[in-house]
């Protein structure tokens, strides 16, 4: 195995109105983001609306790919994919040329 170097580093937001904080750490990356959410509680409780409200006022486009089992399939995964490479969001977060 060649030698590297892995990095994980994680920011959480804990408390009372921490999505405000979402367009600030979401334009650090881009102006294109995949929005990837499960079944649609997401919408039932509000949430949803709460993050595309975030993600508009940081001027992101936003693809998405509803309705992801846990543990998510191949296929779900290349669904994915198919969506990154079409709207040209690049792995990093990052949109490319």
């Amino acid at each position: 195995m060649k030698d590297f170097i892995f990095s994980n580093t994680t920011k959480v937001y804990f408390g009372k109105d921490q999505l405000q904080h979402l367009s600030e750490e979401t334009s650090k990356f881009g102006k294109k983001v995949l929005l990837v959410y499960g079944g649609g509680s997401i919408k039932r409780i509000g949430l949803y609306d709460r993050v595309m409200e975030e993600l508009n006022k940081a001027d992101m486009t936003v693809f998405e790919l509803p309705g992801v089992e846990p543990n998510p399939h191949h296929t779900t995964v290349n669904k994915g994919a198919a969506i990154c490479k079409k709207g040209s969001l690049s792995r990093s977060g990052s949109t490319t040329s």
